[in-house]
């Protein structure tokens, strides 16, 4: 019997650049690294604490604004 890999995710992970997350089911906040590396995270989050600074979006893979840790 072979042995089958963790999840296809796990085995190709080294080799993606981003994350689809419409399709994610783990909703670990770092999911949200994976899915827009720095710097791209950092800048999502100043566009979020600029438009949406009392996280009314927050649903799914919520990004928290910039200057809320």
């Amino acid at each position: 019997m072979r042995r089958r890999p963790r999840s296809p995710s796990s085995t190709l992970y080294a080799h993606l650049d981003g994350r689809y997350l419409s399709f994610e089911s783990d909703t670990d906040p770092d999911r949200l690294l994976d899915a827009w590396p720095e710097p791209t995270l950092s800048r999502l989050r100043a566009v979020k604490a600029t438009y949406d600074p009392d996280n009314v979006f927050n649903r799914n893979f919520p990004i928290p604004p910039a200057g809320r840790d």
